[in-house]
C-alpha cells in the first residue's frame, strides 16, 4: 500500500504533529507499505525534496490567499502549481490513501485532490484544528466541515477530541475512530536518572496558560515537604511563572530548567518521585505515556484526553481540573506515602504497551484497509 501524508509543517520544524507524522511514517514504511510526505516549503530555503529517516519528503507551496496581501497575490500561481504537482505525484506513485494530518491550509489541497482523483481520504485530527482554529475563524470552521464531509474516515487522538468535533458536526461520529498517539518504548528502558542533589517531583511541558503550571505553583506553596519541584520547558508564560514562584517564596523549592532535549527528558522522568500534569485543557497528553514508560507515577488533572490514559487510583491519581485545593491535597497524599505509588506504575506499564508506535501503526493500517 502507498500512503501520502499531507501536513502543513514537518521537520526541521518541531512539534506534536510533526512527531506523530515522523514516527507513524517510520513505523508504516516497512517495505510492504510505502509512505511519502508532502509538506509546506517554509521557509523557502528548505530543499524541495529530501529523505528524512527513510521517508521521502516533498515540499510545496501549501498556502491560502487569506493570510496576507502577499499570500493573496502568490496564490493564483503557486497554489495552482502546487495542486498540479500534487496530482502528478499521486498518479506517479499510485497513491492508495491520502492521510491529511491536521486540518489547516493543507486541508484545502486535500479537498481539491479528493474531488479530482477520488483517492481515499483519511483525515487525522490532532487537537487545535478542532479546539482552536475553528473558533478563531469562520473560514477555518467551514474548511473543517468540508474536509470532514469528504473524508472517507476520520481519526482523533482521544475521546475528548471526538466529543468536541461531534459538538460542531454530529453527523461525523459514524466516520470517526479513536487512535491515540504513540511513543518509542525502547528509549525508556535504559534511561539513567537525572543527577540532582535533591529528591524531586517533575512537571514537563510548554509554559503556556493552558498547561496550568500556575495552579501547580500555588498548590506547591501550601504543602509540607523537603522534596523539590523541577519544572522543565519553556514558553510565553515562563517569566510570569518565575515571578509567581518568587512571590510565593518558592525560590529554594522550585527549579525552572528551561527547554530540555529528549535524552535529558528521559533522565528527568527516570529520576523523579512522580510526575505532575496540571493542564487546564489537554487533547491527549503524550507526556503521560512518557511518564508511564519510565515507571514514574502520575498525578494529573481530570480533563480532556487525560482521562483516556489515567484511571484514578489505578494508573495514576486525578484531581479536579483547575482545583488548587484538590491538587494540594493529592500532592500531599503522594508525598506522604511515595512507597505506595508502586502499584500505580505496575498498572500503567500494561496501558503504555498499547501505545507503542508499532501498535498505533497497525490501527492506522486497519483504517486504510477498511
Amino acid at each position: 500500500m502507498t500512503v501520502l501524508f499531507l501536513v502543513s509543517r514537518f521537520y526541521p520544524h518541531i512539534g506534536g504533529v510533526e512527531d506523530v507524522v515522523l514516527n507513524l511514517g517510520k513505523s508504516l514504511n516497512d517495505g510492504q507499505n510505502k509512505i511519502t510526505i508532502v509538506t509546506a516549503r517554509a521557509p523557502r530555503t528548505l530543499s524541495k525534496a529530501e529523505l528524512i529517516d527513510g521517508l521521502t519528503v516533498n515540499r510545496l507551496f501549501l498556502g491560502l490567499p487569506t493570510a496576507s496581501i502577499k499570500a493573496f497575490l502568490a496564490f493564483p500561481f503557486f497554489g495552482l502549481t502546487s495542486t498540479v504537482k500534487l496530482l502528478q505525484l499521486i498518479k506517479r506513485d499510485r497513491i492508495d490513501v491520502l492521510n491529511l494530518h491536521f486540518v489547516d491550509d493543507a486541508g484545502f489541497y486535500s479537498l481539491i485532490v479528493k474531488l479530482l482523483t477520488g483517492v481515499k481520504l483519511i483525515t487525522s485530527l490532532h487537537g487545535n484544528d478542532v479546539q482552536k482554529f475553528p473558533q478563531q475563524s469562520f473560514f477555518r470552521k467551514v474548511l473543517l466541515r468540508f474536509v470532514l464531509s469528504l473524508s472517507d474516515k476520520v481519526t482523533v487522538n482521544s475521546n475528548y477530541i471526538l466529543e468536541e468535533v461531534c459538538k460542531m458536526f454530529p453527523w461525523v461520529r459514524s466516520k470517526v475512530t479513536v487512535i491515540g498517539n504513540g511513543i518509542n518504548l525502547d528509549e525508556y528502558v535504559d534511561a539513567k536518572p537525572y543527577l540532582s542533589t535533591q529528591t524531586y517531583v517533575l512537571s514537563l511541558g510548554r509554559l503556556v496558560h493552558k498547561k496550568g503550571i500556575d495552579i501547580l505553583l500555588r498548590a506547591w506553596s501550601k504543602i509540607k515537604t523537603d522534596v523539590s519541584l523541577i519544572i522543565a520547558g519553556d514558553g510565553e508564560e515562563r517569566q510570569n511563572l518565575e515571578n509567581l514562584s518568587k512571590s510565593l517564596n518558592l525560590t529554594n523549592k522550585v527549579t525552572f530548567l528551561g527547554k530540555v532535549d529528549h535524552p535529558t527528558a528521559l533522565s528527568l522522568f527516570a529520576g523523579a518521585e512522580f510526575f505532575v500534569l496540571p493542564s487546564r485543557i489537554e487533547p491527549f497528553g503524550i507526556v503521560l505515556l512518557e511518564a508511564m514508560a519510565s515507571n514514574c507515577p502520575i498525578i494529573a488533572s481530570a480533563t480532556g484526553g487525560i482521562v483516556d490514559l489515567v484511571k484514578d487510583g489505578q494508573t495514576g491519581i486525578l484531581f479536579r481540573s483547575e482545583d488548587e485545593a484538590d491538587l494540594t491535597s493529592k500532592l500531599q497524599f503522594m508525598l506522604d506515602d511515595i512507597a505506595s505509588l508502586k502499584n500505580l506504575t505496575e498498572n500503567a506499564t500494561g496501558v503504555v504497551k498499547d501505545y507503542s508506535w508499532q501498535s498505533v501503526a497497525r490501527k492506522y493500517l486497519e483504517i486504510y484497509n477498511s
